[in-house]
């Protein structure tokens, strides 16, 4: 089903208010150029040039589909050419998290992303790259496999930003 922007704009404040996240009760805001909603499943899938951002988490892509549960973020699976994650932290001292892959996985109960495909994770100046990334946001604990190709994971490490 296609929506013209400013109805669209009007489903999304609708539904950015009833969508409360595991963690965080900030709305949810997508800005997409065609979404359906399956309120019976609470499902939401959004499609071109999508745009969702929840108070320090922000993620672009082609395609975002948003999954709740009795009114509780439950996941969110974006894909894209690539699509992209920020997670910003305003309570402790780290720096962002910055992400792209062609798909991405976010699992809002455990806090975490798994990322699929000719991936780069980055915090700070540290760097990772690989076919599948694991990230635990909360632990800030990554595991990462490398492309079929090498079979291997890159990873730059500043020293200076290992903590002591």
């Amino acid at each position: 089903m296609r929506f013209n922007r400013k109805f669209l704009s009007i489903i999304l404040l609708i539904l950015s208010s009833s969508l409360i996240a595991a963690e965080n009760s900030a709305p949810i805001h997508i800005v997409a150029d065609t979404v359906e909603l399956d309120e019976k499943t609470g499902t939401s899938s959004y499609s071109g040039n999508v745009k969702l951002t929840q108070a320090n988490l922000a993620i672009d892509a082609d395609k975002i589909s948003v999954f709740t549960s009795k009114k509780n973020l439950q996941k969110i699976i974006a894909v894209g050419k690539p699509a992209t994650f920020t997670q910003i932290y305003t309570e402790k001292n780290l720096p962002p998290v910055t992400a792209q892959a062609k798909k991405i996985d976010y699992d809002a109960v455990n806090n975490s992303l798994t990322l699929f495909d000719d991936v780069q994770l980055k915090q700070g100046e540290n760097t990772f790259t690989g076919d599948t990334i694991f990230y635990d946001i909360e632990n800030n604990v990554m595991k990462a496999q490398g492309n079929e190709q090498t079979g291997r994971v890159q990873a730059t490490i500043q020293l200076d930003s290992i903590k002591r």
